[in-house]
């Protein structure tokens, strides 16, 4: 994690060198906005603290809105021999490196509520800015100074982590679900 600013008790964070690596033989969308063909990445912050081993307790304590990714690398991180294929696809064996500050941009972070979780759909109005400022927590994985306190908080461990989720799974989750109704 890295911290991209602080508003009163709290710091605003953004994981880096998440990454999505294609092994499907099928490229996957990947339009910006207005377009809602592309993943959207929520990132959390976990603490495993506590009793003799400090494994007592798990805990989420920092939680970012929505980075709408918006144009595809073709990098080969994993060695699946990426396909070349980049820009609005990922294309198949490709992997998608974010930095922090790709991650932390508060203009290219959405709300999570504009989002289905089930099926990953959005509107193209999912990151709308208009109504609102930005202090430097906004919408960054939002965590209590205290809870990153080594002070407070002896031998504890963090956990970060990024999901993708995108409205493609879900329509491929239905079409295999549907095919294995027949078998």
């Amino acid at each position: 994690m890295q911290q991209f600013g602080s508003a009163g008790t709290q710091v605003g964070c953004c994981s880096r060198n998440n990454f999505l690596q294609r092994r499907q033989p099928v490229d996957l969308d990947w339009f910006a906005l207005p377009q809602t063909d592309h993943p959207v990445i929520p990132q959390n912050l976990y603490r495993m603290s506590g009793g003799a081993d400090n494994n007592e307790r798990f805990e989420q304590i920092g939680q970012s809105w929505l980075k709408h990714a918006f144009t595809a690398l073709t990098q080969n991180a994993c060695g699946f021999g990426c396909n070349g294929v980049g820009g609005s696809h990922l294309g198949s064996g490709c992997s998608d490196p974010y930095s922090a500050s790709l991650n932390g941009g508060q203009t290219g972070i959405g709300s999570r509520a504009w989002v289905n979780p089930f099926t990953g759909a959005y509107p193209s109005t999912a990151n709308n800015h208009s109504s609102h400022a930005h202090d430097g927590v906004s919408h960054r994985v939002r965590i209590e100074v205290d809870d990153l306190n080594q002070n407070l908080n002896q031998g504890a461990t963090y956990f970060a982590e990024a999901q993708y989720v995108t409205p493609h799974e879900y329509t491929w989750c239905q079409r295999a679900s549907r095919g294995m109704q027949h078998v």
